[in-house]
């Protein structure tokens, strides 16, 4: 396989919701702490299967004593967006749950202001958004995004 078909491959929606299916099938999911230890910030690069727009970063922050997550999303539209908070939480079978229509309660140190989903380009965009995470690794993640019910596309994140 060529560098560009591999290219081509990750971009392939086909491709990426099949893998998203096995690995939300693995026993084997991280648990909140390995994502991101408690009292520290990590950030992790990600890129979908959007035609544009394609690369982001995801940072998280974990609460001390908290069982989530808070995070923001980093990209080069954030300036017309936001920064599309969400909070992160473990499901019974280990997927992780991004949920983008709960503003977390604080804000976390160097974090952008908290604003939330709703209205506007932001709205259109992280309004009504779950986002369903799993692992393929311990540094690699893959997930499907959604509204509703319907899925909107996938996407890798990896530290």
């Amino acid at each position: 396989m060529t560098r560009k078909q591999a290219a081509m491959g990750f971009r392939d929606e086909a491709c990426q919701a099949r893998l998203f299916e096995l690995a939300a099938l693995s026993p084997s999911q991280p648990t909140l702490d390995d994502i991101c230890p408690p009292g520290q910030t990590v950030t992790f690069e990600g890129r979908n299967t959007l035609p544009v727009f394609s690369r982001f970063k995801k940072v998280f922050f974990h609460p001390p004593g908290e069982a989530r997550l808070i995070g923001y999303n980093r990209q080069c539209t954030g300036i017309f967006t936001g920064p599309g908070y969400y909070q992160v939480t473990r499901r019974v079978n280990g997927v992780l749950d991004f949920d983008y229509t709960k503003l977390p309660a604080i804000q976390p140190k160097g974090f952008p202001r908290l604003t939330p989903n709703v209205g506007g380009i932001g709205g259109l965009v992280y309004g009504g958004l779950r986002d369903d995470v799993a692992a393929l690794t311990k540094n690699i993640l893959i997930g499907r995004a959604r509204k509703e019910s319907q899925t909107i596309g996938y996407f890798i994140l990896a530290r």
